[in-house]
């Protein structure tokens, strides 16, 4: 497809949407919808219409927000003369317990 082609399309494509808005619109009793606004049913407010936040916000640094702990893996509890669970057959504490 040529660059030419793919204007076109995209011209008629916005023309047959732009058609169907207003058919929308005349079809729900109002004014026909303008371009870019189709699909919006209410005004966008302005910056000096800005909507207040739902919840108010806190200044919290992120230093102080509490940090979850990262969960251990699942591992029995094993006793320094215990074998490994590893399975080397050493003794915990020669194996992964030294140190």
């Amino acid at each position: 497809m040529s660059p030419s082609q793919a204007f076109d399309a995209m011209a008629q494509q916005r023309r047959i949407q732009q058609a169907l808005a207003a058919q929308q619109a005349k079809q729900q009793g109002g004014a026909p919808a303008q371009q870019g606004t189709a699909t919006q049913s209410e005004p966008r407010p302005t910056s000096s219409q800005a909507v207040p936040p739902t919840q108010p916000r806190r200044n919290v640094a992120p230093s102080s927000r509490p940090i979850p702990k990262p969960q251990q893996p699942a591992m029995p509890e094993v006793g320094r003369n215990d074998p490994c669970p590893c399975g080397s057959g050493k003794k915990y504490k020669k194996c992964h317990g030294a140190g």
